[in-house]
């Protein structure tokens, strides 16, 4: 049995959340991207660093009527564009594989990915995010992988792409050292 869970370190070992997002539903990086740019928001998701701290999944969002409004307002844009797309130009109705099934619309994994980008767009808003990953935990599922994952981190958190690069190409090289030793764990 592998401990090297995807959900778990994708967050340190992509770019950020529309890279690993499509990774696993092919096409969100390029529609998303087409949707953002229809609206004239100025972001290249494929270039765009998370900051791991700041990244959440998370279906259930707790927030103030300031911040339902202001994030209210900051979808609507991207729901009237979605709803009125009879013809599929952005690719939102197009079914996508998730847990190696072609059964969900591309539109959720979309949606799911707008609260963290609304937060990082609007420094106003304040967040805590719950760490169901802590540290100790961490070391021991990462074992002697952790410290080219944190280094993934810690250059994320300095917005640095070429450390990122660098640390993310390190714990490649050696996860896939470890896949061809048969070794389950680092």
């Amino acid at each position: 049995m592998h401990l090297f869970n995807p959900v778990t370190i994708s967050s340190h070992m992509t770019l950020n959340q529309w890279v690993q997002g499509n990774a696993n539903h092919e096409g969100l990086l390029e529609n998303a991207q087409k949707i953002f740019d229809a609206l004239h928001i100025p972001i290249r998701l494929d270039t765009l660093i998370d900051i791991p701290d700041s990244v959440g999944y998370c279906n259930y969002w707790v927030g103030s009527p300031k911040f339902w409004r202001a994030y209210m307002d900051f979808t609507e844009p991207f729901y009237r564009l979605i709803e009125n797309d009879k013809a599929n130009r952005f690719g939102m109705r197009s079914m996508v594989t998730h847990n190696n099934m072609p059964t969900y619309p591309l539109l959720p994994f979309f949606m799911e990915r707008l609260p963290t980008l609304f937060l990082r767009l609007n420094p106003q808003f304040k967040y805590a995010a719950f760490n169901h990953y802590p540290d100790s935990l961490l070391r021991k599922a990462w074992g002697d992988t952790y410290p080219e994952m944190m280094a993934c981190k810690a250059a994320k958190e300095q917005q640095d792409r070429a450390a990122f690069d660098t640390a993310r190409n390190r714990l490649l090289e050696k996860l896939q050292r470890y896949e061809q030793t048969g070794k389950t764990k680092p």
